[in-house]
């Protein structure tokens, strides 16, 4: 969803509908304490193809910090389009 509203409000311009994300979350004693990594593919239009670092700076600060709050830090693992550029859906 906040892909989506980060999108239609153009806060990242250049990104597509398809995205897909992963979050791994550790446990202790079946309570989550912290998480470990977070993996996004979201796809986007030709002008990102050669700014995928700072597409990876923008997606943290608008799509990933917003959706975990208080679980950020910058300790976590970030992967944002980690088989390489997404312009096209798949």
């Amino acid at each position: 969803a906040q892909q989506a509203h980060v999108r239609e409000n153009g806060q990242i311009p250049g990104l597509r509908p398809d995205a897909k994300s992963q979050v791994t979350v550790e446990y202790d004693h079946r309570k989550p304490v912290r998480v470990d990594t977070v993996v996004i593919s979201t796809q986007h239009d030709k002008s990102w193809n050669e700014k995928q670092d700072q597409l990876k700076r923008e997606v943290i600060e608008h799509i990933i910090k917003p959706v975990l709050g208080e679980w950020w830090n910058p300790g976590i693992k970030v992967h944002v389009n980690p088989t390489g550029r997404f312009p096209r859906c798949g």
